[in-house]
């Protein structure tokens, strides 16, 4: 009796770590991921056009910001180094409102748990050249963009080409370095 037992409970947890593994969202492989915080694309490719929707319901094609820079941002609500970066950004489309546009995707499931983050920050992004959008089933940030690690952030050149790659929130937005990889135009202010 104690071993029918014993026996029926192993084969209960068995079948649910089965059912828990099956169940588990597919991901592709770690392996490739990018190691480096900012990679530079050598040939500039063109990126694919795509429309996306505000938190507020408006429909916004990419290629309504043709001739500027872009800061294409994936990030999540859950994500802890969205909390730190998005301020980052702010400052920098706030020092820049003529020549950069922050389009900052969040792959949230619902529009609240967007909401709860914004209201986390010091100042809710009330800039017009920052455009929070969303992304619920990851059709952008996953299906054409391939981001599995958040946050990550493209810069799109004023042409439509991808420039740069930015994984992690470990990038100065801010730095010399950053602003020097930017495609803006010679009227661009550096944050002071």
């Amino acid at each position: 009796m104690r071993l029918n037992l014993l026996f029926l409970i192993v084969v209960s947890f068995v079948i649910l770590g089965l059912t828990w593994f099956l169940n588990q969202p597919q991901r592709p492989d770690s392996q490739k991921t990018p190691t480096k915080a900012v990679t530079q694309t050598d040939a500039f490719p063109p990126i694919p056009y795509f429309t996306f929707t505000t938190i507020r319901n408006m429909e916004h094609k990419i290629t309504e910001y043709e001739g500027k820079t872009v800061l294409l941002n994936f990030w999540a609500s859950w994500c802890a180094p969205c909390l730190v970066e998005f301020p980052k950004l702010l400052d920098l489309a706030k020092q820049n409102p003529e020549d950069i546009v922050i389009i900052a995707l969040s792959v949230d499931k619902t529009k609240s748990n967007i909401n709860r983050f914004l209201e986390k920050l010091d100042e809710a992004p009330s800039l017009d050249n920052v455009i929070i959008g969303w992304d619920p089933r990851q059709e952008i940030a996953y299906d054409l963009f391939q981001t599995i690690r958040y946050p990550e952030t493209y810069v799109i050149g004023p042409d439509q080409t991808l420039r740069l790659k930015v994984v992690g929130a470990d990038v100065d937005f801010s730095s010399e370095e950053f602003l020097e990889k930017l495609p803006i135009s010679e009227t661009f202010k550096k944050p002071r």
